[in-house]
């Protein structure tokens, strides 16, 4: 199951975006990408319809916040519309907040736990394929 799902990891650090996609690949996901910045992550999800996004909270050219709105008047067809996991360093519930609003299905501190994260990926999916 893991294999078909697509992943974009939108941050800044390539040392972050490398580990992730390395984690993430172990875990058996393979159709991995990334982008380096809000621009690039919005540009991403309109071409490649990712099934979810793993964004950091302050990306430069759009935030997290901005990225998912802008999603919302996307066109992808027959696909839906990505789920988005919001990471950050700081712990800032009012961003959080304002993410889950936005239409974030979770908000996760860095560094990432990457047994919680493939948990969340998995409910995300196991939703998706329900509704």
């Amino acid at each position: 199951m893991e294999s078909k799902i697509k992943i974009l990891i939108a941050d800044e650090n390539v040392d972050f975006r490398n580990d992730c996609i390395k984690k993430l690949h172990s875990m058996g996901y393979k159709d991995l990408s990334y982008a380096v910045n809000g621009e690039d992550a919005l540009y991403k999800i309109e071409r490649e319809h990712p099934d979810i996004v793993l964004i950091d909270v302050w990306l430069s050219k759009h935030d997290c916040i901005q990225v998912i709105k802008a999603t919302n008047g996307m066109n992808f067809g027959s696909d839906k519309c990505p789920s988005f996991i919001v990471l950050s360093l700081v712990n800032h519930q009012n961003v959080f907040y304002e993410a889950t609003d936005a239409g974030a299905e979770y908000c996760m501190l860095k560094p990432v736990d990457y047994q919680s994260l493939e948990e969340r990926i998995k409910r995300i999916i196991v939703k998706r394929n329900s509704g």
